[in-house]
């Protein structure tokens, strides 16, 4: 009997600290988590440096490198419109060591323009803050016969208004293809394979108007080569107050950005998510950084992830109701 009882203690004795061991493996994530940042974190931008991706990228990974004492090292990651970098992070290990610097493109235009990614902008993604937004400029020749938004939307001209863009599935196309749905407007869509092509021939008269980023529009218009009829944005931007937004000129609902958000991979700790807002939202509040984002043509937007996440589900929403408007899907 004696012998009995005395397995069973322990039996129990050994039951207790199998039972200690397995929670503190539960915790030790957390506890590992505690300690972050204890090396150099990667911050991915999946386009090519010297873009205003990578200048806003690199201007906010200098700040957010000081706030947490490690070093935010910016890696350029360019291909397939951005896809390869944002898969190269959705898919690395969620310990917060590797971040992406999205877009407007990589989450939620690439999802819904494109059939075969490799990555899923909700399911793969934690949000941690949106971090800047823009606006779009609608351009058309120094010596365009429109002067004004409004006469452009009320083309007299039998021929469909031909609109350049960057490419085919690029925000610049979709913003156009909106303005034709919400208007009526006849137009015919002539790709180019980057904007430099596509201001170019615009210039020259080859096409009518291009939607192009507010900051290139703004220099380009001040050379006269160029008139800004409208912005696309739902309020004035800073470096074009003096414009009228499309919504102002009477496209009811009209609202399209370029937006910069930093996110990390699903399943990061909830503490680094936490450390990592922190840090950004601090630096989106430098005054300097501010000021260099505004010289960009973009303005801070700090949020919580909980809105950034909302955010890109609306931003999904409408891309993907303009794709099926237009019978846009690309492989």
């Amino acid at each position: 009997m004696q012998f009995e009882i005395k397995n069973q203690e322990i039996f129990m004795r050994a039951l207790i600290k199998a039972f200690y061991l397995m929670m503190a493996f539960v915790f030790l994530p957390s506890a590992w988590a505690g300690a972050y940042p204890d090396k150099p974190i990667r911050l991915i931008v999946p386009y090519a440096a010297g873009g205003a991706t990578d200048v806003l990228a690199r201007m906010l990974a200098m700040k957010m490198g000081a706030l947490l004492k490690q070093p935010i090292i910016v890696v350029d990651q360019a291909g397939a419109g951005g896809t390869i970098g944002a898969a190269n992070v959705a898919h690395a290990t969620p310990d917060g060591y590797t971040l992406l610097f999205g877009t407007s493109s990589t989450q939620a235009i690439n999802p819904v323009v494109y059939s075969k990614l490799s990555y899923d902008a909700v399911k793969d993604f934690a949000p941690i803050t949106t971090v800047a937004m823009s606006d779009y400029a609608l351009v058309v020749p120094g010596n365009s016969p429109y002067k004004t938004i409004g006469e452009l939307l009320h083309s007299k001209s039998s021929k469909p208004l031909r609109y350049a863009s960057n490419g085919v599935g690029t925000t610049s196309h979709l913003a156009s293809a909106l303005l034709a749905i919400k208007t009526g407007l006849n137009v015919l869509h002539i790709p180019y394979r980057a904007s430099a092509p596509a201001e170019n021939d615009l210039m020259g008269g080859q096409v009518d108007f291009l939607i192009d980023n507010s900051s290139t529009a703004v220099q380009n218009a001040s050379t006269g080569k160029l008139r800004i009829l409208a912005t696309t944005g739902a309020e004035r931007g800073d470096i074009t107050k003096n414009i009228p937004t499309l919504a102002e000129a009477g496209v009811k609902g009209y609202e399209i950005v370029g937006w910069w958000m930093l996110v990390a991979p699903k399943g990061t700790p909830d503490n680094v998510l936490e450390k990592l807002h922190s840090a950004a939202v601090q630096a989106m509040k430098d005054p300097e950084v501010a000021k260099r984002m505004k010289a960009l043509g973009a303005s801070p937007t700090p949020s919580s992830s909980e809105d950034a996440q909302k955010f890109v589900a609306s931003e999904l929403k409408k891309f993907k109701d303009i794709a099926a408007a237009i019978h846009l899907q690309l492989d």
